[in-house]
């Protein structure tokens, strides 16, 4: 067992005290008054206001958000057919990719399932889309 001695303070003299004694009366300002309650919340208003606009001006130049979040798809001329044949080892995937090599193929990948109706696909197999 162990035991920590601390030594006992001293009993301090008392301290000196502080006294508020009146003076002469401090001089206003000129010009100063007490302002209404309701202008510090329009100033709040306002200010709330400005940092707003700040932040909707400084965001097109920043680049902040506000896009897509994923790639535009690109299609080809309106009337054209984009064919390709299955070889062995393709997925719907692979082909998705093959046909949309840039940006999101999800809706792509959507439209062959739907195409084939949940079908695997054959080689040899064409597969055209518009």
């Amino acid at each position: 067992m162990a035991a920590i001695a601390y030594p006992i303070p001293r009993q301090l003299t008392a301290r000196p005290h502080l006294d508020i004694v009146p003076g002469p009366p401090l001089p206003q300002r000129r010009g100063a008054r007490a302002l209404r309650p309701g202008i510090y919340a329009r100033r709040r208003v306002a200010v709330v206001l400005a940092a707003a606009a700040l932040v909707v001006a400084v965001r097109p130049v920043l680049g902040l958000g506000g896009g897509p979040l994923t790639a535009p798809e690109r299609l080809s001329s309106p009337g054209a057919r984009v064919v390709h044949v299955v070889r062995p080892g393709d997925t719907i995937w692979s082909v998705a990719r093959s046909l949309h090599p840039d940006g999101d193929i999800r809706p792509l990948v959507d439209r062959l399932v739907a195409a084939h109706h949940g079908t695997a696909l054959r080689v040899g197999e064409r597969i055209a889309l518009r």
